[in-house]
């Protein structure tokens, strides 16, 4: 995904969907059926390290910095990406919006 918005995906049975983000974002992830796999990533030093988390229905969660969500079937989970919220913390400068 390039950019933010919302997105809502149902996915049947037998089937996996994922969500990649071009760039780590703050994401708002809510889990209405089933489970989905969180990644996300965090500084150590100079490198970036992953971590990743899951979340079960009926659960909402908002994650910082998250670079992809995946659901294994028979689950539905919505997406929520503020396109004014800031990607990186440290871009944050001022009044201006890094998108």
């Amino acid at each position: 995904m390039q950019r933010c918005g919302s997105m809502t995906q149902d996915v049947p049975q037998g089937v996996s969907a994922e969500v990649n983000y071009d760039e780590a974002r703050q994401v708002e992830v809510a889990v209405r059926l089933g489970k989905v796999r969180i990644n996300s990533e965090r500084a150590v030093g100079t490198e970036k390290k992953t971590d990743s988390s899951s979340l079960e229905a009926v659960k909402r969660k908002i994650v910082r910095r998250t670079k992809s969500v995946r659901a294994e079937g028979s689950s539905t989970f919505t997406l929520n990406c503020c396109g004014c919220c800031f990607k990186d913390e440290k871009a944050q400068t001022g009044n201006k919006h890094a998108e």
